[in-house]
């Protein structure tokens, strides 16, 4: 049938006799046009020619309702539905079809898929009095409607997952990592799948400032655009998003977290000029509001007068056109309050400072609560605000309760992964809000806030199961189904309600304890219990002074001003760490490379820190000042027992005059403090230099370290490993069996050594960091650790000493504090004994036998063990009875630095 010839006809017919003579015409016409577009060349004009027609045809004309859903039907078929105007105007005729008392039977899962369509497309723009939660439990009604046909199938998957991701939005849940879609899609479809998935991950990137991985969708985003045919609405997607992803490329938003943004002015400058770019035509107000708030961003980059006017211009617009319904305008307040603050410091003009507070209440009242993801950059901003405005006490409690939003999303991450990247701001948030605290002599406070970044660094780092795994494990697997169905497609239950539930559940988890700041009398009760006399806090300064937070087990908690206590001062003997590690890994020459910086940072750890804090305190009559170490950030590369004074050519070390302890937070150290003491028996696993068949060099001295140890104190432990002449040790090779069978015998002993070699690597991410190295090249992580002692619950260990290169060191960044040694700790050890850097292998096994036999032989506890082998080593080093010979040869280096300044002791 030549269509082409008959709709010119008819054509010709409707302008022949015109309204109303014409209808009957223009229903020919709107069929023809739908049967010439569906079967032949797929011209968009016949689309829009059949929706006019059918549109002007009046209300009762015979057959309208079944032609209506014939030409809707062929439309969506073709796909023809993606243009936001003509999904509009075949909403229209949707409505049309449906009043049909007897549609034709392949109608109602069409119907239900464009009736989807448009709830995606309304929800989408932010239409005004638009519902949510409504719309997401309509298209979940359609979708038992349409069943498993396609497309009509995917084409609802598809709306769900939009309007899910904007619920999440709203309710401050974008946390949660984008859903995939389910596996039936249509393949007609999986371009437009494809996109919808990468949007939204996109999006979700951008507000955890995960640059790189924005920057990976952004142009796998253009990849797909380059793919689609030129009439693809994706192409004016990219074209709106382009001015956005310009500013993320050109470095206006930093691709470290902390860093300070490096703005590219002339690009800033070249958007900028075309503010056209939010006034385009068709623009909805939710699609303008987004240009206005990104073209306001990037001339506030600019930072002329006119430019922050400007922007803060465009910023208000945007809050004004977005809506009260828009889940966006938060974050739009947000950045007007900020902007507004911004200028009244440069102006210092009174009306900028209270509007910007009163745009910044309404964010934070419009949030609701620490659960939503946006809480704590808010907060962040009011808090600043209020200390402008001279309301210092409020600043401080809204500082700590943006703390409490790292908190909350940190508990409701799907995967370790997500968790790692919610929380990455949270330690550089905590040391800032501590300071403020400070500065306003409220030191109780700083250590909430210190403690609130702290908790979050070690439960991200030690919780290494998902959100379904640890509610199942709690026994709540119903409950964990429930989250599970919530967050893909479930909006029965409002999410707050169900976040509540899932967080009361998941506090009872020892790993959440973590996350709960200690007050100062738990701390003072841990430190009595611990027989310690202070805990301190060590916080590091740059442009600002150093400071130490001191809670001591008797008295008031104090502050002491530190202002030599700069990271600056580190650079050179982190350097110097760094290259004595890649020695070792390299395997150049043994563990124990030289570390020449040192002698100068020992000197400068009792400048800055050790000595203002020994005078500033007080010890007990006749005993050294027993004080427990919480340094932050770079500061734990630090061997602040190794201080030293030096005076009439003689050298006095703090620890000659204090006993040392090193916490990860003073949360684990009171966890460590009630834990019940664990005796030490002669059972125990003493692993010494398992053959790694070439992954490290040879440790001759950790073999004869291990087996004379074990023969002098602990003589019914299991020897793993290698014997000094090479042989290997009765007790197994070393492997990951035998260690994970040790620690999984509730009758293995109380006490595991490991001589042997440990790896740290560097990453920000979930992945496994610190490891240590046993037979065969296999790796032991301590993640796996972790896992390990989870599995068994109930195994008492005492003592875990790891004569290991660099396991007090972590993987995760200074201020992450997740080591092996804290891994330990965290899963119920009671005490680890571990090393900063890479030691020396033989003056290492002489320093560890002395650590023993102050513990076993002369009962010392083994904090004053190890400190009592440390001054045995600056002494005169007359060896005990008990040494072997095999070691008596090896006491040349034990009193070098590099040495005996390594070794520090955690827990009880």
């Amino acid at each position: 049938m030549d269509h082409s010839f008959v709709i010119e006809l008819t054509s010709a017919a409707i302008t022949q006799f015109g309204p109303p003579d014409d209808a009957a015409w223009r229903f020919a016409r709107c069929w023809l046009a739908a049967a010439r577009f569906e079967h032949g060349e797929t011209d968009m004009r016949d689309v829009e020619l059949a929706f006019s027609d059918l549109l002007a045809l009046p209300d009762g004309f015979p057959g309208r309702e079944k032609l209506a859903a014939v030409v809707v039907t062929s439309a969506f078929r073709k796909q023809a539905l993606r243009d936001t105007a003509r999904l509009r105007t075949a909403a229209k005729l949707r409505l049309i079809a449906d009043s049909d008392p007897a549609p034709p039977p392949a109608w109602v899962p069409v119907s239900a898929s464009v009736r989807c369509l448009e709830l995606q497309v309304a929800a989408m723009n932010g239409e005004p009095g638009f519902d949510l939660d409504e719309a997401y439990a309509e298209v979940r009604r359609l979708a038992a409607v349409v069943g498993e046909e396609e497309p009509q199938s995917t084409i609802v998957d598809m709306a769900k997952m939009a309007l899910r991701h904007l619920i999440d939005e709203r309710d401050g849940n974008l946390y949660q990592a984008p859903q995939p879609m389910p596996a039936h899609q249509d393949p007609r479809y999986t371009a437009g799948v494809e996109l919808a998935e990468t949007l939204r991950a996109l999006q979700t990137a951008v507000l955890r400032s995960d640059i790189p991985t924005v920057k990976t969708l952004w142009d796998k985003l253009r990849r797909l655009a380059g793919e689609a045919p030129a009439t693809s609405p994706m192409h004016e997607m990219i074209k709106s998003m382009k001015p956005a992803m310009d500013l993320i490329d050109g470095g206006l938003i930093s691709a470290k977290p902390g860093e300070a943004p490096v703005v590219d002015t002339q690009l800033v400058e070249e958007i900028t000029k075309n503010p056209a770019l939010a006034d385009q035509p068709g623009l909805s107000p939710a699609e303008r509001a987004i240009r206005l708030h990104t073209l306001s961003g990037a001339k506030l980059a600019i930072g002329t007068p006119k430019a922050i006017d400007e922007a803060i211009e465009g910023m208000t617009e945007a809050v004004e056109i977005a809506g009260p319904h828009d889940p966006r305008r938060p974050v739009y307040l947000n950045a007007l309050g900020s902007a507004l603050i911004d200028r009244y410091v440069r102006n210092r003009q009174m009306p900028d400072l209270r509007r910007g507070l009163d745009v910044l209440e309404e964010a934070k009242a419009a949030l609701g609560s620490h659960t939503n993801f946006y809480w704590s950059l808010v907060c962040t901003t009011l808090s600043h605000a209020y200390r402008l405005s001279g309301r210092r006490d409020l600043s401080r409690e809204v500082a700590l309760s943006g703390l409490r939003g790292h908190v909350w999303g940190a508990l409701l991450q799907s995967e370790p992964e997500h968790t790692h990247a919610a929380i990455r701001s949270a330690a550089a948030d905590a040391l800032e809000a501590a300071r403020m605290c400070l500065s306003d002599n409220a030191p109780e406070q700083a250590v909430s806030a210190l403690e609130s970044g702290r908790g979050l660094i070690l439960y991200s780092a030690l919780e290494q199961r998902n959100l379904d795994e640890r509610l199942t494990a709690a026994g709540h697997p119903e409950l964990a189904a429930h989250w599970r169905q919530a967050t893909l497609s479930n909006p029965a239950e409002q999410p707050e309600d169900l976040r509540r539930k899932v967080l009361s559940t998941l506090a009872e988890s020892p790993a959440t304890k973590l996350l709960e700041p200690p007050a100062t009398h738990e701390i003072r009760a841990a430190l009595g219990a611990l027989g310690m006399d202070v805990l301190v806090y060590l916080m590091p300064g740059d442009e600002k002074p150093g400071a130490a937070v001191i809670v001591p087990a008797d008295d008031e908690v104090g502050w002491l001003t530190l202002p030599d206590l700069r990271t600056t001062r580190l650079q050179q003997f982190r350097r110097d760490l760094a290259d004595a590690a890649r020695a070792t890994t390299r395997e150049i020459e043994p563990p124990g490379a030289p570390i020449p910086s040192i002698t100068d940072m020992c000197d400068w750890a009792w400048q800055a820190a050790i000595g203002p804090l020994l005078n500033h305190l007080r010890s007990r009559e006749g005993a050294p000042l027993r004080m427990v170490l919480v340094p932050m950030g770079p500061l734990v590369r630090v061997p602040w027992h190794a201080a030293r004074t030096q005076a009439g050519g003689h050298a006095t070390y703090a620890l000659e005059r204090a006993v040392f302890s090193y916490a990860p937070s003073a949360r684990l150290l009171c966890e460590t403090a009630w834990r019940r003491r664990v005796p030490l028996t002669d059972k125990g696993f003493l692993l010494g230099d398992p053959d790694t068949a070439g992954a490290a060099c040879a440790l001759p001295a950790a073999r004869a370290e291990a087996e004379v140890i074990m023969a002098a104190f602990y003589p019914e432990a299991v020897h793993a490993g290698r014997r000094v002449d090479g042989t290997p040790a009765p007790g197994g090779p070393g492997s990951r069996d035998d260690l994970v069978k040790w620690i999984s015998d509730s009758d293995g002993g109380s006490v595991g050594h490991l001589a042997c070699h440990a790896v740290v690597n560097a990453t920000m991410g979930a992945q496994d960091t610190s490891y240590i190295v046993l037979a065969g090249g296999q790796r032991y992580t301590a993640e796996e650790l972790v896992r390990t002692l989870g599995d068994a619950p109930g195994r008492d260990i005492a003592l875990m000493v790891l004569a290991a290169c660099s396991t007090f060191e972590s993987g995760r960044g200074d201020d992450e504090a997740f080591t092996i040694g804290s891994a330990f700790l965290a899963a119920n050890v009671r005490t680890a004994v571990t090393a900063q850097w890479s030691v020396p292998d033989a003056p290492s096994a002489a320093l560890m036998f002395m650590f023993h036999h102050y513990l076993r032989a002369e009962g010392l506890p083994p904090v004053d063990a190890l400190r009592a082998a440390q001054l045995w080593a600056l002494s005169d080093r007359v060896p005990p009875a008990t040494m072997p010979e095999s070691l008596r040869g090896l006491l040349d280096r034990v009193g070098d630095l590099v040495t005996w300044a390594a070794f520090v002791h955690s827990g009880q």
